[in-house]
């Protein structure tokens, strides 16, 4: 965002279940912020998923008398051996000054993977998360995934402050879904290699402020390498 100031946060995670063969993960968390002293305008922006230059075409411009906002979050996972489905929703909403509506905002994922060497990802109690994949057989791990995100920045009940005139009393951010397949290798513990195929539908709206003419749809071959030292 634009203008920060300052804030506090903090995430609880519980797991009911876990144990060699499978794991179930719950969690929430909270963050509030506040603008900084010199102004209440505060901005939304996003990048697509991977990085394609400074490019945010999920782009709420600045949204003027800005109190403060919320950010809240709700997390699941559920690992059964050689499958892992994980899943994140957040929505944060924007508190404005001189009784004006508040703004809501949303966004999440869910993935799901299957390591096709039949190795599982173990849970981590202390850290609250899953941990690394160890390779059982000379070749190392092989894993298949799909991914599905999603972004909102726009929000149809929002309203101009008295005296200010758009083209549009709402906030139009746009609205971004992307939709990832993944193959990964696990040559050992150490390193991991990752190649993607993801698609990314855009709305009218996520065109970088309108800079962006045309149809901002794309999709784009990906290749990454993880080294851990």
């Amino acid at each position: 965002t634009k203008d920060e100031g300052y804030g506090f946060g903090g995430r609880l995670a519980f797991a009911p279940l876990h144990n060699d063969e499978m794991a179930l993960h719950t969690g929430i968390d909270y963050v509030h912020q506040i603008p900084d002293d010199e102004g209440t305008t505060v901005e939304f922006k996003e990048e697509a998923e991977t990085k394609i230059g400074d490019v945010e075409f999920c782009n709420t411009d600045d949204i003027p008398n800005v109190k403060s906002w919320d950010v809240k979050g709700l997390e699941g996972a559920f690992a059964f051996r050689n499958f892992h489905l994980q899943a994140e929703y957040m929505k944060t909403t924007v508190y404005r000054l001189n009784d004006l509506d508040n703004i809501n905002f949303d966004g999440g994922y869910a993935y799901l993977t299957w390591i096709l060497t039949g190795e599982h990802q173990p849970y981590e109690m202390k850290e609250g998360e899953f941990g690394k994949i160890v390779p059982q057989n000379r070749y190392g791990a092989f894993e298949l995934g799909f991914r599905y995100s999603h972004l909102n920045l726009t929000d149809d009940d929002y309203k101009l402050p008295e005296g200010q005139t758009v083209d549009s009393d709402r906030v139009k951010g746009g609205k971004a879904n992307n939709f990832t397949f993944a193959l990964n290798w696990y040559p050992n513990t150490k390193v991991r290699f990752m190649l993607n195929y993801a698609i990314v539908d855009n709305s009218i709206f996520a065109d970088m402020k309108g800079k962006m003419i045309g149809d901002d749809d794309f999709s784009y071959i990906q290749m990454r390498i993880l080294v851990l030292f």
